[in-house]
């Protein structure tokens, strides 16, 4: 886009690099009441743009790492072949597979739940991808045309602005929950492929737990940056949506009881 470099080279301080996601501290959030919405308008957009970027990856590497550890061998009934087959010798069976003594009819069964799980999972985080697609065109359009809106800035394009974050945030409200059920069909797969090593297993369960932490921590960034730049722009709290004073019994005491009720 033509105009968006020369207007983040405006408006851009020099504590954001372009192209990084900002690692924001609270002070340097509530330090924004000081600056021109104009400018807070273009940085927080950026950032909440490449954040729904990086949630996109995230997605598409969901997807590749459900296709990768999901495949197994054919279900089986055969234990293998003897050491020694000489006349008046005792057969040594040896096992080839994790599904000895399980019928051929339960393994097909479990093999069918498990490939029904896959193609959920797959299915749910395309989804959740497309809805990252379609909200990052919504971000980036704010920057469209010869003379963007961050150009203008007029009252109308103010408003338009604040519209947009509100709307990425009201259409990730429910990501989270997307998620954790994402995750739990994902460990169901993991438990059906009877076929996965120990240390395998493992890795595959860090893989994950990396996946999905990166995905929530730049969900709950957009959160705070579309509620800061709304609360900012209405003007209603003083430093947006940070709180320079406020109780920390009470702060501590919520998010305690809400550890316990998400555990």
């Amino acid at each position: 886009l033509a105009s968006i470099s020369k207007t983040m080279k405006r408006c851009i301080p020099i504590f954001q690099r372009r192209g990084e996601i900002t690692r924001w501290s609270l002070q340097s959030l509530a330090q924004m009441a000081n600056q021109p919405l104009q400018q807070n308008a273009a940085v927080l957009l950026q950032d909440v743009a490449l954040r729904l970027e990086k949630q996109q990856t995230i997605c598409d590497e969901l997807i590749d790492y459900v296709r990768h550890t999901s495949t197994t061998t054919t279900p089986t009934t055969t234990t293998g072949g003897s050491s020694d087959t000489a006349p008046g010798r005792k057969k040594v069976i040896q096992a080839t597979n994790n599904f000895v003594n399980v019928p051929l009819a339960t393994q097909l069964k479990l093999e069918q739940k498990r490939q029904a799980q896959v193609q959920k999972s797959i299915q749910q985080l395309q989804n959740l991808h497309f809805l990252h697609v379609d909200t990052l065109q919504l971000t980036q359009s704010i920057f469209l045309g010869n003379t963007t809106i961050l150009d203008r800035f007029s009252n109308a394009d103010q408003h338009l602005v604040q519209a947009t974050l509100e709307q990425v945030r009201s259409r990730h409200a429910a990501t989270v929950e997307n998620l954790a059920d994402i995750v739990i069909g994902l460990r169901s797969i993991q438990h059906y492929n009877q076929q996965q090593q120990q240390q395998q297993q493992s890795q595959n369960d860090i893989m994950l737990d990396t996946m999905v932490e990166t995905f929530l921590r730049q969900r709950l960034g957009i959160q705070l940056l579309c509620d800061h730049y709304v609360a900012l722009h209405k003007g209603k709290q003083p430093h947006g949506g940070v709180a320079v004073n406020c109780p920390l019994d009470d702060v501590l005491q919520d998010a305690a009881t809400e550890a316990k009720h998400i555990c």
